[in-house]
């Protein structure tokens, strides 16, 4: 993609703080699923993506890792109630400068933005469309696509040819 320029950012803490909502989430889904979610509060979100939080909420919990199945009925339920939780968050808010500073990068005809999150694939357009910023990115990154944070970074370029045509204006699907 000559000329052009990429630009990722992460969402949690760099665009928006949805304080509790990703936790709140974690623990209904292990409640429900397993029974318990004690041992939760042990599990570190700073630099995880969720398949890796999914993992060690899974070792302090269950004493052992999700298995495939496990691992997809966990996933697929978070999916599903996270905007419930989201809703139900009383801290919801865009950082400082994060709106006015996407709408300017979105007008550069260099320059291509998207979200490299930790968060699964179904969970940052529920947090970026609050706040209005959903439609800044033509690409994206997420934490569904490599558990490892640095294996992140190439699927989002990857993508970034094959949507780049849209307009500043159309909100990511």
């Amino acid at each position: 993609m000559p000329g052009k320029t990429l630009l990722l950012f992460d969402i949690d803490g760099t665009l928006l703080r949805a304080v509790g909502a990703g936790r709140k989430t974690f623990v209904r889904v292990f409640k429900e699923l397993y029974g318990s979610s004690s041992g939760f509060e042990d599990v570190s979100f700073i630099g995880q993506t969720d398949p890796e939080v999914f993992q060690g909420a899974a070792r302090q919990i269950l004493g052992r890792e999700l298995d495939r199945d496990e691992y997809i009925a966990v996933t697929e339920r978070f999916a599903a109630v996270y905007g419930e939780e989201l809703a139900r968050c009383e801290r919801f808010y865009l950082m400082p400068g994060a709106a006015a500073l996407l709408a300017t990068l979105s007008r550069r005809e260099s320059v291509l933005l998207g979200p490299a999150t930790g968060n699964l694939a179904r969970t940052p357009r529920l947090k970026l469309r609050p706040g209005g910023i959903h439609g800044y990115f033509s690409f994206r990154g997420f934490g569904s696509d490599a558990p490892d944070p640095p294996a992140m970074g190439p699927p989002a370029p990857a993508t970034a040819g094959r949507r780049s045509t849209r307009s500043p204006a159309q909100p990511l699907q």
